[in-house]
């Protein structure tokens, strides 16, 4: 199967625009870095989280939402859940810095 120019150009086009992705958010993918800090890498957490507050919250028996209401409540969740890991991300440097101070 023969491929035509236009199709190969098209390819290399879209590879490299894949790779300047990937050089260009090099300091976002340092998974190692992360999951020694203790933070949860993969989406499962995300995943378990929205169907927490969307199977339990949104899908209840006789329960009808609005756009705006439901948009309210994911918005209170959302701010709920990024200050609780910034609370989580504050104790644990917190902790790590007593910790520090005890063994010197």
């Amino acid at each position: 199967m023969k491929i035509s120019r236009d199709t190969e150009v098209k390819n290399r086009d879209e590879a490299q625009k894949h790779i300047n992705y990937f050089e260009n958010n090099k300091w976002r993918i340092q998974y190692h870095e992360y999951r020694a800090r203790g933070y949860p890498i993969g989406s499962g957490v995300v995943e378990g989280q929205c169907t927490l507050v969307v199977g339990k919250q949104f899908k209840g028996n006789g329960m009808r939402w609005k756009r705006e209401d439901s948009t309210a409540v994911l918005d209170k969740y959302l701010t709920v859940s990024i200050m609780f890991t910034r609370y989580r991300i504050l104790t644990h440097n917190y902790l790590s810095s007593q910790n520090s101070i005890e063994d010197s």
